[in-house]
């Protein structure tokens, strides 16, 4: 399968991780030298030009860092997008740039992959869009539904986050969506899901608005790393606990590398312009060296062009957007 030419990696983020993202946008050029490796940085953040002696770097010092790595991304042949900067000016700057779709039935949306038992969910919208509303949550579904589908390699199963799984409980923008999505969907379509369900299984694809999907995101990782921690400290206040925990090392390493959040750092970005051009991955403002470099490798990953053509070419998307029916 087919990788990008180039990466633009728009450097914005926590200011304290700044030189980790320099950094492991250098080491993932050196390992892949058939990729150029655009940064793009502010004026602000200097970066010591030495960099550059990797043939494949390219450095830009920026007035307005989102609005040139974008101008960049889209005179760039074959190429994909990375930041881990705000995700309003990301949202904005990608509109500006590609423009809006000319239906009004997508807003953008971000999907993110996250660790369950025996595989993975795909959770839509996490960051793009905090408003909820129908249109977001009808494309979001059938953008997640794609994603799964491609990634996980079988008809994935999606439902709406609500408070609750009766019919008439939560918003009636989310009703809207239920309704479509039944339709939509029928066979595929779980209806209702509460948050603690999310990790039970049986869901591939978890639809909700921006900030809530945020807020999911975050509360797991939180919980996780409270599992790690408390396992680390129960683990030093008891040595018969730590002799376990030694017995089983190669298993717990594997729970915590699993578990680890930032292995699903890079989240897709869709719903910007006719046909979302590009893939445009957004990750955390925070995320450290390790983080960032999985999100280049997600960006990078022959999978990520097969999801975005994927989505592109999704006739059940299709006859949605040019359907009639209201929203």
């Amino acid at each position: 399968m087919p990788i990008p030419e180039a990466l633009i990696v728009e450097l914005s983020g926590d200011d304290n991780r700044f030189f980790e993202r320099v950094e492991a946008s250098i080491e993932f050029a050196k390992s892949h030298s058939e990729t150029e490796v655009h940064l793009v940085h502010s004026k602000e953040q200097k970066v010591n030009p030495g960099i550059l002696c990797n043939r494949n770097v390219f450095l830009y010092d920026a007035e307005k860092p989102y609005k040139e790595a974008f101008e960049l991304l889209k005179s760039t042949p074959n190429a994909a997008f990375v930041s881990a900067g705000d995700t309003s000016l990301i949202v904005i700057e990608a509109v500006h740039c590609f423009g809006r779709p000319s239906h009004k039935k997508t807003t953008p949306v971000l999907a993110a992959i996250i660790p369950k038992p025996k595989g993975h969910l795909i959770l839509v919208d996490v960051d793009a869009s905090a408003r909820l509303d129908s249109k977001g949550l009808v494309f979001g579904a059938l953008v997640g539904s794609v994603v799964a589908e491609t990634l996980f390699n079988k008809k994935p199963f999606v439902a709406l986050v609500n408070i609750g799984e009766e019919i008439g409980k939560g918003l009636p923008e989310i009703h809207k969506a239920y309704n479509i999505l039944g339709t939509i969907l029928e066979g595929s379509f779980g209806g209702y899901i509460e948050p603690h369900e999310l990790f039970t299984g049986h869901i591939d694809v978890a639809v909700t608005s921006g900030f809530i999907g945020n807020t999911i995101l975050k509360t797991t990782e939180g919980a996780i790393n409270l599992i790690k921690e408390t396992a680390r400290e129960e683990c030093a206040r008891n040595p018969l606990k730590l002799l376990l925990g030694a017995l089983f090392a190669r298993s717990s390493r594997i729970l915590l590398n699993r578990l680890d959040w930032r292995k699903y750092c890079g989240a897709y970005l869709f719903g910007i312009g006719e046909e979302n051009p590009v893939p445009i991955i957004v990750t955390h403002g925070r995320s450290d060296k390790d983080g960032f470099m999985y999100a280049l490798e997600r960006a990078q990953n022959p999978s990520t062009l097969l999801v975005y053509r994927k989505v592109k070419e999704d006739p059940t998307i299709s006859n949605y957007l040019e359907s009639s029916s209201p929203l």
